[in-house]
């Protein structure tokens, strides 16, 4: 989850926990803690509002910036999502959206990624293309799918390519257990045709030619 205000810094979350980075390039390091980890109730967005017994996510699944706002996400967990804004400058000061006291929404509401086949009920992760920022890609499970969100009130959506088998995406085929799922996707900030790529206790560098892509 890229921050609002700087494109080199990201948010990371696992588990209960969460962490933000910075990405250096120093040397061999690709980046380097800026943060030290910390519980997901340190996010104001994410505590239990009133009418809630606790909080409403525990655990992040996947975020997606919008398109036209940098300083709001929508953040998905399990069959939900929920709408966040994330203020500029330490310390990013958070609260749902549109309302402080907003409910979670099923994803089942979210009729385009429902209706594709296979349906995606839960999302891995999410990223930009580097080619469009009202596009991105959507994981779910062992597939992907492109999807374009338009700006303004509504941001009506539509999917643009159909769920594929994620053996092809960003040469993951080469790979059985990031074919099989991944857990996150970072695109870089420097060079926007390059990828990190999470899945379990690994990662990989994917890159965009244009053409094809390029596992490094």
């Amino acid at each position: 989850m890229q921050t609002p205000d700087r494109k080199d810094r990201y948010w990371l979350f696992s588990g209960k926990n969460f962490t933000l980075i910075q990405v250096t390039r120093k040397e061999r390091n690709l980046a380097e803690v800026v943060q030290n980890p910390g519980p997901l109730t340190d996010w104001s967005s994410l505590q239990a509002v009133k009418g809630e017994s606790s909080p409403p996510f525990q655990k992040i699944d996947a975020v997606m910036q919008w398109p036209d706002d940098r300083n709001k996400y929508w953040i998905f967990s399990g069959s939900r999502f929920l709408r966040i804004n994330v203020a500029n400058e330490w310390p990013h000061m958070d609260t749902r959206i549109p309302k402080k006291d907003s409910k979670p929404s099923p994803l089942s509401g979210w009729s385009s990624l429902d209706k594709t086949s296979p349906s995606f009920k839960k999302i891995d992760a999410v990223t930009r293309t580097p080619d469009d920022d009202n596009e991105y890609w959507v994981f779910s499970g062992s597939h992907y799918l492109r999807l374009k969100v338009n700006d303004g009130q509504y941001h009506n959506d539509i999917v643009v390519q159909k769920p594929k088998p994620l053996s092809e995406w960003g040469g993951l085929g080469h790979y059985p257990s990031f074919a099989a799922g991944i857990d996150a996707v970072m695109q870089m900030p420097d060079i926007t045709k390059e990828y990190v790529v999470f899945s379990g206790q690994q990662y990989l560098r994917t890159s965009w030619t244009g053409s094809e892509w390029l596992v490094k």
